[in-house]
């Protein structure tokens, strides 16, 4: 018989060598894998279930204690306590950020954990050394204070102690001098403003773009101590810098909005137009943020308009600005990318945001206290803390995002706006967040699209003048479509009321409508609401950018008198208080 015939012993041997190979491949478990494998498994398990398998023998013990390991765990909806606090902290000693961050918010507010403010002060910089963002941990510390001897006056205090040391970690005696100076220009009924500006400018003698990008203060021109640095002097270091790293978001930001107002430096206006489109082209994003959690709860995106709508309410009781109503807003649309939210927990989640931003941002903020009372107790204290950790971690320290309301405002300034003409554009930026989350545009284009049908609500010769055409690269093509959505969602389904969203009492959410209204016959005066016929008129109107050799000014924007045509509103709509549980208000 042939060795090769089917039926030949070695022919058997081998089939059957086959057939046991096989059997012990698809015998072999989790524990017979090599450890570099096993390690790649335990980088994506959640801290539950690395707890479960670290119980299972000694090998899976010693790995799941890694540091590699520890600093990619997952915690999910876990919060420390004091059953549980080793697990967080010794993954935030292996550079764990969401154990570090979560870790310190708990043991500031004594949520869960014995309060403790020197370890809650150590892990909060351990979270801080791991961001790119500016320096974020001060807002939990800033004023105002219970008392002067309240534990977050003592970290103040003892911040101010080692930014004064001569020596230790360049970055952290950064982070420290820039903490500092944040916590002092809320204290300006104690402190002369030459004295934050000091600490500024001796964060960006450590290295701090942010400490440096602070100078730019209206003050920093004339009150910096001795020697004086004037603000061309800082605008040309800022610039210097960022060109040769990257920076923080909130730097580029500061130096573009110089820029727009006028003040160009040494380079002149060549290089802050340059500096302005590489900004829009670094924000831009491919519309992922449109698919939010969000919409698995309520299809048509009515739940986060009610929020939307109920936290335009609380920041205008508030006298916030428009900036912490923008910065809540995109805290909000942020961890809706990344989080899922029921529909009992938005509210929180909205609330909690406004409280982290109005921190960043307002001299008088929201307490957690007052927070919770004005979700008219629906939710309560520890629940408030907890989310404000979370907020923190998904938004990785990056409290202040860029949104098309910053470009507005840039828009604005290089075309030398009116104040008039300023609140009609400011009500359609507000307007377009309702119903489209921050993300789903890129923001220089959304800007400019607001800017587009404003310009021609308020009958301007030119809604895309040559100037802001030169300082954005943005062409009448880019903005149709843009230009048509925001229309449709803004002008169509609100302004006109064709797709109104109603409160639990049936009456329509119309506050920032009721905002920037006029008393009078004519509640917007100057303002008329343009149907899609008007738009595409506009739109086919070709606008040429000026030549290289030309210098475009606010001259370009001309005014047609036309007259105008009143925008009808409602004017007996009532009003919703501010003080209730939005989370039922679909209808």
């Amino acid at each position: 018989m042939s060795a090769k015939s089917p039926h030949s012993p070695a022919t058997r041997r081998r089939n059957g060598h086959a057939a046991k190979m096989a059997r012990v491949q698809t015998e072999l478990g989790l524990l017979d894998l090599p450890d570099e494998l096993l390690l790649a498994v335990l980088y994506f398990a959640p801290n539950a279930d690395l707890l479960s398998l670290a119980q299972v023998c000694k090998r899976l013990n010693v790995l799941a204690l890694t540091r590699g390991v520890q600093s990619r765990v997952r915690f999910g909806n876990a919060w420390p306590i004091d059953g549980r606090r080793d697990i967080f902290d010794r993954a935030a000693q292996a550079g764990n950020f969401e154990a570090a961050i979560k870790l310190g918010v708990a043991l500031l507010y004594g949520e869960g954990v014995t309060a403790c403010s020197d370890k809650a002060f150590e892990m909060l910089l351990t979270a801080q050394a791991q961001c790119k963002a500016e320096p974020f941990i001060w807002l939990l510390f800033r004023p105002p204070w219970s008392t002067e001897t309240c534990s977050k006056a003592r970290i103040f205090l003892r911040m101010a102690d080692e930014g004064k040391l001569p020596e230790g970690d360049r970055m952290r005696k950064a982070h420290m001098l820039y903490s500092v100076a944040k916590i002092l220009t809320f204290q300006t009924s104690q402190v002369e403003p030459p004295d934050c500006l000091s600490w500024f400018l001796r964060a960006s003698e450590c290295g701090s773009v942010d400490g440096l990008a602070q100078l730019l203060s209206a003050e920093s021109a004339t009150s910096l101590p001795s020697p004086p640095m004037e603000k061309k002097a800082v605008i040309d270091s800022l610039f210097s810098v960022l060109s040769s790293s990257a920076g923080t978001s909130t730097a580029r930001l500061a130096l573009c909005k110089e820029f727009c107002k006028g003040n160009y430096g040494e380079g002149g206006r060549r290089r802050a137009i340059g500096f302005l489109q590489s900004l829009a082209s670094s924000v831009r994003v491919d519309g992922a943020l449109d698919r939010i959690s969000v919409d698995e709860m309520d299809t048509q995106g009515r739940m986060r308009y009610i929020l939307i709508d109920w936290l335009s309410e609380v920041a205008e009781l508030k006298t916030f600005s428009s900036e912490t109503y923008f910065m809540t807003v995109a805290l909000v649309d942020k961890v809706l990318q990344y989080s899922r939210i029921s529909r009992r927990t938005l509210q929180l989640l909205g609330i909690s945001a406004m409280v982290v931003a109005a921190r960043y941002q307002e001299q008088l903020i929201i307490t957690i206290r007052e927070a919770a009372w004005m979700t008219d107790d629906t939710y309560q204290y520890e629940e408030i803390v907890r989310t404000i950790g979370q907020v923190l971690f998904i938004c990785r320290g990056e409290i202040k995002m860029i949104t098309h309301n910053d470009f507005v405002n840039m828009y604005m300034d290089i075309l030398q706006l009116g104040q008039d003409v300023r609140s009609y554009v400011q009500m359609v930026s507000e307007l377009s967040l309702l119903m489209t989350p921050i993300g789903r545009f890129p923001p220089d284009l959304q800007a400019a699209a607001i800017i587009f049908l404003v310009l021609r609500s308020c009958n301007f010769g030119l809604c895309w003048p040559p100037v802001i055409s030169e300082w954005t690269g943005i062409t009448i093509e880019q903005l149709a479509p843009v230009v048509r959505c925001i229309h449709k969602l803004v002008y169509f389904d609100h302004l006109m009321e064709n797709a109104p969203v109603y409160d639990h009492r049936g009456d329509p959410l119309r506050n920032i409508q009721n905002k920037f209204r006029q008393e009078g016959d004519n509640p917007f005066p100057g303002f008329r609401i343009l149907d899609r016929a008007q738009v595409d008129a506009a739109l086919a109107v070709r606008v040429d950018p000026p030549p290289a050799h030309r210098t475009s000014s606010s001259s370009d924007v001309t005014v047609n008198a036309t007259q105008n045509c009143p925008m009808e509103v409602d004017s007996k709509a009532s009003r919703r208080a501010p003080f209730q549980n939005i989370t039922n208000n679909v209808v």
